[in-house]
């Protein structure tokens, strides 16, 4: 009976995108399209996320160090502390519950971090905060079903996202984000912390309404990026649709340059294309070529 019912739970878990995280989700929410999770009609949303394994300890450091009522780089407000979540698999994973405001309506959401032998998930659950009572118990016994597998092969999950990458220009893909993102490197280390090899993350953002200035959009994206320091915009070139800012600054103590490209699409939305290099080494034409190759599917 207990080997039969752990198997049904087995089966009910479901990796969008056959990717490495996955869950058993709400039974009303089935995999999204736009992203990597769950959603459903309601503007429910659950989105899975795969970082390298070393992230899990640093991450629950920064959430439990972030003082009350401070946002965390997401956004998103902590309420109290966090709790150990027992996952089927046995991995580490805690749990937090808060909030956020959105375009003036405030939102629920559950953060669940998960060390899993060669990844960190992290998952965030969200919903309308008037509707969070009603919601929280199927939500909460969804994170709880959070498992790990081998992911399916990466240029696989590359040919899933929703651009494609004509040129790489030499950079060495590591991993997709969520869905809707590449990360690109050059160097022997998938994981770099010390931020010693260049850094090309592709993203698509394309769902959203143009915004009526692109080049204060483009620029608010730019100096809004986290764990830097001392960062300074050098120049902006606004050509038509794309919208290319160049910068320096500091991260983890060594000068870095930035570059980066927005392309807005006809349809709504974005591809952004952000690259990080030593300053002492010039990739901007390398960079460059591939910004220009990407392209919606």
């Amino acid at each position: 009976m207990i080997a039969a019912a752990v198997l049904l739970l087995q089966a009910a878990v479901t990796f969008p995108q056959g990717g490495a995280i996955g869950l058993t989700p709400p039974a009303d929410m089935t995999e999204a399209s736009g992203f990597t999770g769950f959603s459903n009609t309601a503007g429910d949303s659950i989105t899975l996320a795969e970082l390298p394994k070393e992230a899990w300890a640093e991450l629950v450091k920064r959430i439990a160090a972030t003082p009350a009522g401070r946002p965390l780089p997401n956004g998103v407000i902590i309420d109290g502390s966090g709790d150990v979540v027992a996952l089927p698999g046995g991995e580490r994973a805690v749990r937090w519950r808060g909030h956020q405001q959105i375009g003036g309506t405030r939102h629920a959401k559950w953060i669940v971090l998960a060390e899993g032998a060669d990844a960190t998930a992290v998952v965030i659950a969200q919903v309308d905060a008037s509707r969070a009572a009603d919601r929280a118990p199927a939500i909460e016994s969804a994170l709880a079903t959070v498992r790990f597998q081998r992911p399916a092969d990466l240029e696989s999950a590359i040919a899933a996202l929703p651009f494609s990458i004509g040129d790489r220009a030499g950079f060495r893909a590591v991993r997709t984000l969520m869905g809707s993102g590449l990360i690109l490197t050059e160097g022997p280390r998938d994981t770099d912390p010390d931020g010693a090899q260049p850094l090309v993350i592709v993203a698509s953002s394309l769902d959203q309404t143009a915004p009526p200035d692109r080049t204060a959009f483009a620029r608010n994206l730019f100096v809004a990026q986290p764990n830097f320091t001392r960062l300074t915009v050098r120049d902006v070139v606004a050509d038509g649709e794309r919208v290319t800012i160049t910068g320096t600054a500091v991260d983890r103590a060594r000068f870095v340059t930035l570059r980066q490209h927005l392309r807005f699409v006809e349809n709504g939305g974005y591809l952004r294309t952000m690259c990080i290099w030593p300053v002492a080494d010039d990739l901007t034409a390398r960079c460059d070529r591939v910004a220009a190759s990407v392209a919606p599917r």
